[in-house]
């Protein structure tokens, strides 16, 4: 599931509107977050979050690298439907959703997060599910991402 994270070459920009309409659009027709996607895409949720104006006072990007603009594109209707069927271990989603809780997210509000009821949430915290989907586990990934601020890089190679 995880993606080779290949090397930015930051000389070569390209225009991000049409990218940042990409990511906006597939959100529109999943119902899934631009976080997950952007972590399914390999690309950093800052700069994600600046693509589809969500990145608070910074305004929206005009350019990004050629390389972060492929990763986007390649992102299909289809790759982000087969995350809602494929299961994936637990075992980081669990303990993710430990730390979140542990830090103070509210059970609830992490249930509406990840897109589940509040007691598979606390089963999760108590690593009783051995599988997830794909999908709560990137919605896992990004909430804690989201929670450290943007500050540290998630890799969902066990995810």
């Amino acid at each position: 599931m995880p993606r080779p994270r290949p090397s930015i070459d930051r000389t070569i920009w390209v225009d991000a509107a049409p990218f940042g309409a990409h990511l906006t659009q597939l959100c529109a027709l999943t119902g899934v977050g631009w976080q997950e996607l952007a972590l399914r895409a390999g690309v950093p949720l800052r700069l994600a979050a600046r693509l589809t104006g969500h990145g608070g006072g910074s305004g929206r990007l005009r350019r990004i690298p050629r390389q972060v603009a492929e990763q986007l594109w390649a992102l299909t209707l289809e790759e982000v439907d087969e995350l809602k069927r494929t299961s994936v271990l637990a075992e980081s989603t669990c303990s993710r959703v430990g730390f979140l809780l542990a830090s103070g997210v509210a059970l609830p509000r992490l249930a509406a997060q990840l897109g589940c009821s509040p007691a598979f949430v606390a089963d999760l915290a108590d690593h009783r599910p051995t599988h997830v989907s794909a999908l709560i586990a990137l919605r896992a990934a990004a909430a804690r991402e989201m929670a450290d601020g943007f500050r540290s890089r998630v890799h969902l190679s066990a995810a």
